[in-house]
């Protein structure tokens, strides 16, 4: 989880959702989304406190028009809502638990659940303790 909350953070910071750095705000992640020939186009965005998500389309299949992409149609209304949400709060961003972690085998990239002389602790990210694969 706090991999993927940092992937999802990069598309703001450095992609598709960049726009969205006009709120000032380190702390949000998201991802664009655009359908085959451009029927829908969304945005789904988060941080520590909140997750909502822009939707733009008709209710029947319908070209949005040539160049309606998440990031153009769905991301400027959700940059709207969240800036209004986000008013008055602090910026937190996840952060890793560094208390948490699971034997790793150096063999296999998988958990191990019985200890072996060749694995080694890696600490995992809060709300993803891992207890064997």
């Amino acid at each position: 989880a706090y991999d993927m909350a940092n992937i999802l953070r990069d598309v703001i910071q450095h992609g598709t959702g960049r726009a969205a750095l006009k709120i000032g705000r380190d702390d949000l992640g998201g991802k664009t989304g655009t359908t085959n020939d451009a029927k829908d186009a969304w945005f789904a965005g988060f941080n520590s406190k909140l997750v909502s998500i822009a939707w733009v389309g008709f209710d029947r299949p319908t070209t949005l028009g040539r160049r309606e992409y998440g990031g153009i149609a769905a991301l400027p209304i959700w940059i709207n809502f969240m800036d209004k949400s986000l008013q008055g709060t602090a910026s937190s961003w996840v952060q890793l638990d560094k208390n948490a972690k699971a034997p790793i085998s150096r063999e296999q990239p998988s958990l191990q659940e019985n200890s072996s002389k060749s694995r080694t602790d890696r600490t995992s990210p809060p709300l993803a303790r891992p207890l064997y694969v």
